[in-house]
């Protein structure tokens, strides 16, 4: 089942990439976590965006949380050591800024390969906001699953990233 949803996302992406046209553009980042108890975390990202879709994979290095496993004992979600997201969003909105720089927000779906507090479900909801310009790009991304599988506090991220290749 976690393959095919893999593969489901994969596909969905690449659905949005049709080869008349030549914008495309790969970028890799950089991240840390907003919340306290996620110290010690770093991210890890890479993202292939076409046609307003973005196919991102972000490789996440997280320590254990043992104050909050000693705090709720009903929950016996394995500490997540390292765990890897797949995410597909589209552009909901972009507020060109000048030529070169730009506002935006994303919004799509995502597979965690393993399950935490922040997101207790494998799919969850995806969200980027954020300030390009040039070839930089900062963001705060936002990952949940609405509270449809509890505990849900969501997982937030700070990203930097570049433009490797592209127009």
């Amino acid at each position: 089942m976690k393959y095919l949803i893999i593969l489901s996302l994969i596909l969905t992406g690449c659905s949005a990439f049709k080869p008349t046209d030549n914008k495309t553009s790969i970028y890799l980042g950089y991240g840390y976590p907003w919340k306290a108890d996620n110290n010690g975390s770093q991210n890890l990202s890479a993202s292939i965006e076409r046609n307003g879709w973005k196919v991102g994979y972000t490789h996440r290095d997280s320590h254990t949380r043992t104050p909050w496993a000693k705090e709720h004992p009903e929950w016996p979600l394995i500490p997540i050591k390292r765990h890897s997201v797949l995410a597909v969003t589209r552009e909901a909105y972009r507020y060109n800024i000048n030529k070169e720089c730009n506002l935006f927000f994303d919004l799509g779906l995502s597979y965690t390969t393993k399950i935490s507090r922040e997101t207790s479900s494998p799919i969850s909801f995806h969200e980027n906001l954020g300030a390009q310009c040039g070839i930089w790009r900062f963001q705060f991304t936002h990952d949940s699953n609405a509270g449809l599988v509890p505990p849900n506090t969501g997982s937030d991220d700070f990203m930097i990233s570049f433009k490797l290749w592209g127009d």
